[in-house]
Formats: C-alpha cells, structure tokens, sequence
C-alpha cells in the first residue's frame, strides 16, 4: 500500500485537477450562471418576505374554510422559493432565446426549486408519516436523477442486472415497475 503512494505524483495529481477546475468550471458561462442563479435567490429573498405577509394576510382573513386557509400558510412558507423559480424560468427562457450564455446549470437550479416546491406540498397532503417520507424520498432521487441527466443510464443499469427463470426474463427494472 505504501509502495502505491510513493507511486502516485500528488503534485502533478493537484496541478492536473487545478487544471480541469479552470478549464471546465471557471468558465465565462458558468460564472454568468451562477451569478444569475444567486441572483435569482436574492430577488427570492428579497421579495419572498413581502409576499408570505401578504398571502398570509389574505388566506386568514378572507378564507372561512380551514383548507383555504391552511393551503394559503404552506404556499406563504414557499414564496421564497416561488419567487426565486420565477427568476430563474425568466433567465432560462433568456438563455434559450438568445446566446448570450449557456443555461444548463440555471435549469438544473430550476428543476431542483420546482421540486422542492412539489414535493414539499405533496408530503404535506400525506397524512402517514412514514408514507410521507417515502414519497419525500423517491421524489428527491427522481428529480436529482433527471436534473442531473443520470435517468435514462439508470433505468438502462437496472434493466441490465437480470436474470433468466425459464422463459422468463427478471431484471430490478422489472421489479420495480412491479410487473
């Protein structure tokens, strides 16, 4: 084990890796996104506040049916992440339209507030806790899967590991969709 350390040039590994880091993630478009997606979480924050007085204020005096008032809190909580998802669907159609910069970490930080958003008011529907988790749980891997790109190599991995029993074939795949 030893002998693979003193194999290993730790100096040219880090040079290697500073080199990668400025090559593929110090670039003009990466650094215009980042600055767009933390833009994004300011406007979120700075008009997140405002939004969850006011929707606060009009779900308790003007609802007189629980639900309504109880949909109007769980959307209050969420006006900042509302708000920043608005921004960056704004800077993603930005980038489609035009070619001003690249926009695929910005939809990747919108796919990820669309779902935080979604999941967190689909578990609050959920009345099991256990239940709840479960979906909190799926849901997340699901959307990392997509936001990521990762989706399509892992329905391909899980169909992959298989087994034959008789005619039958009997991949994880199959397993999961519980056919």
């Amino acid at each position: 084990m030893i002998e693979l350390f003193q194999e290993l040039d730790m100096q040219a590994f880090w040079t290697n890796l500073e080199i990668w880091f400025r090559i593929h993630v110090l670039t003009s478009d990466n650094l215009v996104q980042v600055g767009l997606i933390v833009l994004a979480l300011f406007a979120g924050l700075v008009l997140g506040r405002p939004l969850c007085r006011l929707i606060t204020d009009l779900s308790g005096r003007r609802s007189r049916h629980a639900g309504v008032r109880a949909l109007g809190i769980r959307l209050a909580t969420l006006s900042i992440p509302i708000i920043a998802l608005a921004c960056l669907g704004i800077a993603v159609g930005i980038g489609a339209q035009t070619d001003l910069f690249d926009y695929g970490l910005i939809q990747t930080a919108a796919i990820l507030s669309g779902a935080w958003i979604a999941i967190f008011l689909i578990t609050r529907l959920i009345r099991n806790s256990i239940l709840a988790r479960l979906v909190f749980w799926s849901a997340w891997i699901l959307t990392a899967l997509i936001a990521f790109g990762l989706f399509d190599a892992m329905v391909t991995l899980l169909d992959s590991v298989a087994m034959n029993v008789g005619d039958a074939r009997i991949s994880v795949l199959t397993v999961v969709n519980g056919a």
